[in-house]
C-alpha cells in the first residue's frame, strides 16, 4: 500500500469522523432549540398571552372610568338646576352614572381574579424576575377579597386601611411589565424560529 492511498484512507477516515460530529452536534443542538420554542410557545400560550389580554382590557376599562369621572364633573357639578323635580331627577342620573363607572372597576377587578388563577394554575411557567411582581398581584387580590365588600368599599377603618397599605386595583407598572415581557418574548420566539428554519434548509441542501 503506497503512501497516496495511505493518505486518502486517512482522510476519507477523517472527513467520515468530521460528519459523524457534524450530525450529532446538530441533533443535540436542534432537540435544544425544539425544547427551548415549545417552552416559549406554552409560556405565552398558557401564561404571559392571558395575562397580556387582561391587562390590556383593564388598561381600557381605567380610562372609561377616567372618561366617565370627567363627564360626571361636567354634567353634575357645574350645571345646577332648578325645581326640586328637576334635583331629584339630576340625582338619579349621578347615582346611575356612579354605578356604571363603579360596574367597570368590578369588571378590573373581575380581570385581576382571573389572572391570579392564571398565575396560580401556571407557576412553573413564570419567569424567575416576574415572580415577585405576579405573587403581589395575587396578595393584592386576596386583600381585595378579604378586605372590602361586593361593591368594593372597605370594610376596615379608613386609618386602618391607611396603615397596613392601600390595595391596588390597577397597576400601571405590573401591565406595563406584562407588556414588555410578552413584547419580547414574542421576538424571542420568532428569533428561535427562524434560525431553526435557517439551519433546517442549510441541513438540507448540504
Amino acid at each position: 500500500m503506497n503512501e497516496t492511498v495511505i493518505v486518502a484512507i486517512i482522510c476519507g477516515l477523517i472527513s467520515g469522523l468530521a460528519g459523524t460530529v457534524a450530525s450529532i452536534f446538530w441533533a443535540a443542538y436542534s432537540e435544544a432549540q425544539k425544547r427551548q420554542i415549545e417552552f416559549l410557545q406554552s409560556q405565552l400560550r398558557e401564561l404571559y398571552g392571558p395575562l397580556h389580554f387582561f391587562c390590556v382590557q383593564n388598561v381600557e376599562l381605567v380610562k372609561l372610568q377616567g372618561r366617565i369621572a370627567e363627564a360626571y364633573k361636567s354634567e353634575f357639578c357645574q350645571n345646577a338646576v332648578g325645581s326640586a323635580e328637576d334635583r331629584q331627577a339630576r340625582r338619579v342620573e349621578a347615582f346611575t352614572t356612579i354605578d356604571v363607572e363603579n360596574a367597570y372597576g368590578a369588571k378590573v377587578r373581575e380581570n385581576n381574579k382571573r389572572m391570579a388563577r392564571v398565575i396560580e394554575d401556571k407557576w412553573s411557567f413564570i419567569d424567575e424576575d416576574d415572580r415577585e411582581a405576579l405573587a403581589e398581584l395575587i396578595v393584592h387580590h386576596i386583600r381585595i377579597d378579604t378586605e372590602t365588600t361586593e361593591k368594593g368599599m372597605t370594610k376596615l377603618p379608613l386609618g386602618m386601611t391607611q396603615e397596613i397599605g392601600s390595595i391596588l386595583i390597577y397597576d400601571s407598572k405590573f401591565t406595563s411589565r406584562i407588556d414588555r415581557k410578552w413584547a419580547a418574548k414574542q421576538a424571542e420566539l420568532q428569533r428561535k424560529l427562524k434560525v431553526t428554519c435557517f439551519w433546517t434548509k442549510s441541513k438540507s441542501t448540504a
